[in-house]
């Protein structure tokens, strides 16, 4: 049995809003709708219905928002106190009313010890808005309710789904005695917790007892309890108001329709934060182009000057192997001809020593015979002969020494010819692979401005056409990826921490938007060289990794 079966059997129990139609919008011609409607139930009209909420998040209290508004009004109420609060929807909504109205009401809210983040986020937004008439603190619902005040609380707010069931069963034995005589209690967000059918079986007890009334919202878990015996006349009129009446039916309507509006306002906002937010995106990758671009024509420069002063400094090394090899042919050249005018001096040297040898032989034994007085020609040719023989000594010896000389400067030249070619080899090399390096870097941003020009044509396509565009990427990739020995997720996770934050499953990421970015799916593998040594990859839009495991199975 649900919470509407059990109370809608006890007196004094009535639905007065429903969940919110999220199908339309709050035009002019409604609001006067609604306003004559609500000329049919005077005590109902007022302008707090028409508030916008400057607070709006995603929460299901959005659909409440006219009903806190109206509440606010019609109690004003000088102590609110809200316990278990998470999104703070409800809570600041209490607080913008207190302000507008002028209340000299104070707001407190208390926030599980185990939600410190909501609490980070909900604490600044007070500070900056609502600090001189809110406090926001953490605390256990159980210690928060037992710090209040007896009999001082106006308007006590229980967020049922931040509760379990012992919380709640202890805070209504609690709340009764800190309610003051124009107390109430608001319960909402229970029916989608494991406590719901405690909260049926505590509002079927309270209804049993004698004067209590309930206002409650089976649509949308939303419950008023009120306690105090000096509750505002409208507050009772609307309890009193038949279930299927027409005055009912129109009350109820004016709170749907309401309510709905406030939805509609959160998710235009929501739509106009992500449209900015996409702008900004795609503001950042122009920027990025643009400093790509920028960065490109910085290199590109810097590579001709790099290659014209490579190639100067190859000619000038040309130059200076073509003279230092012509140098060398020429001395050479001077130092063969030297040995060979060396060789022909000694040659003739011998020749003549030969010659003054047999001449002297001769003369010798003409002597011996029949010339007595040659010794003295005799003695004449031995000292000449001697003297030959020391000038032969003495020209043979320098020829030794200047051949020597001239192999050790032979030895040299080579081994400085060979230097000079092999450093001309090196330097044709280096000009070589920078040539080759400044080929593939052109390609390599190329390829990156593809992938980023491709990736800014999917982020401005229509949101529908983009979901159904993403919709067959992932059908048809991301399993696939996922699944593949060449994407690793958990490093990938860890190489990309934003990634990680976002809460992105990581293949799924990685098809959608890491490969335009040039991510890589495990640390040796190189996304946009796939990509260049893979052309037809990037022309038929699959990612590398898919590319690669189809490759395989050819």
């Amino acid at each position: 049995m649900t919470i509407t079966d059990v109370l809608c059997k006890r007196r004094h129990i009535n639905i007065v809003t429903g969940r919110p139609r999220m199908s339309s919008r709050i035009s002019e011609h409604d609001s006067t709708a609604i306003q004559s409607k609500l000329d049919i139930a005077p005590s109902f009209a007022s302008r707090s219905l028409f508030w916008k909420s400057k607070y709006l998040v995603d929460s299901p209290f959005l659909a409440h928002l006219p009903f806190a508004f109206w509440l606010a009004e019609v109690a004003r109420p000088s102590s609110i106190v809200e316990v278990g609060t998470d999104d703070g929807q409800c809570y600041f909504a209490f607080c913008q009313a207190v302000e507008r109205l002028g209340l000299t009401g104070r707001c407190r809210a208390f926030c599980t010890p185990d939600d410190t983040a909501a609490f980070s986020k909900l604490q600044s937004y007070n500070s900056d808005n609502y600090e001189e008439i809110s406090r926001i603190v953490l605390k256990e619902p159980v210690n928060a309710l037992s710090s209040l005040h007896d009999e001082a609380t106006d308007i006590l707010i229980i967020n049922v789904g931040r509760m379990n069931r012992e919380d709640l069963v202890a805070l209504s034995g609690l709340w009764q005695a800190k309610l003051s005589d124009r107390g109430m209690v608001l319960l909402y967000n229970y029916e989608n917790t494991d406590i719901g059918d405690e909260v049926a079986s505590l509002l079927s007890d309270i209804a049993q007892e004698k004067g209590k009334d309930l206002i409650f919202d089976t649509a949308d878990d939303l419950v008023l309890v009120l306690y105090g015996r000096n509750i505002d006349n409208r507050l009772k009129q609307l309890v009193e108001i038949k279930q299927g009446s027409i005055d009912y039916n129109l009350v109820h309507s004016v709170f749907r329709r309401l309510g709905s509006s406030h939805f509609h306002e959160w998710q235009s906002r929501k739509h106009g934060q992500e449209a900015e937010e996409e702008r900004q995106r795609n503001e950042g990758l122009r920027s990025e182009i643009r400093s790509a671009d920028k960065k490109l024509r910085k290199v590109k420069k810097k590579a001709q000057k790099s290659d014209l002063k490579h190639q100067e400094a190859s000619q000038n090394l040309k130059g200076v192997l073509e003279r230092n090899q012509a140098t060398h042919t020429h001395e050479i050249t001077t130092l063969t001809r030297l040995a060979e005018e060396q060789a022909n001096t000694i040659s003739a040297l011998r020749t003549q020593v030969d010659r003054h040898r047999q001449e002297m032989v001769e003369l010798r034994a003409a002597h011996a015979t029949e010339h007595p007085e040659a010794d003295a020609r005799i003695t004449a040719l031995q000292v000449k002969l001697r003297t030959l023989q020391t000038k032969l000594d003495a020209d043979g010896e320098i020829h030794a020494r200047e051949v020597k000389s001239l192999t050790q400067i032979a030895q040299v030249r080579t081994e400085e010819l060979k230097r000079l070619s092999q450093a001309a080899t090196e330097w044709q090399s280096e000009i070589t692979r920078l040539r080759e390096q400044k080929a593939f870097s052109e390609r390599y941003r190329q390829t990156e401005l593809k992938l980023r020009d491709a990736h800014i044509a999917r982020l401005q396509m229509p949101k529908r056409e983009r979901a159904r565009h993403d919709k067959r990427l992932a059908e048809g990739q991301v399993a696939l990826v996922s699944k593949s020995a060449l994407f690793d997720g958990r490093w990938y996770l860890e190489a990309y921490p934003d990634v990680k934050a976002a809460g992105v499953e990581p293949a799924r990421h990685f098809v959608l938007n890491g490969l335009y970015e040039g991510r890589k799916p495990n640390p040796k593998f190189d996304t946009v060289s796939y990509y260049i040594q893979h052309p037809d990859a990037l022309q038929d839009g699959l990612n590398p990794v898919a590319h690669a495991e189809m490759k395989k199975d050819i």
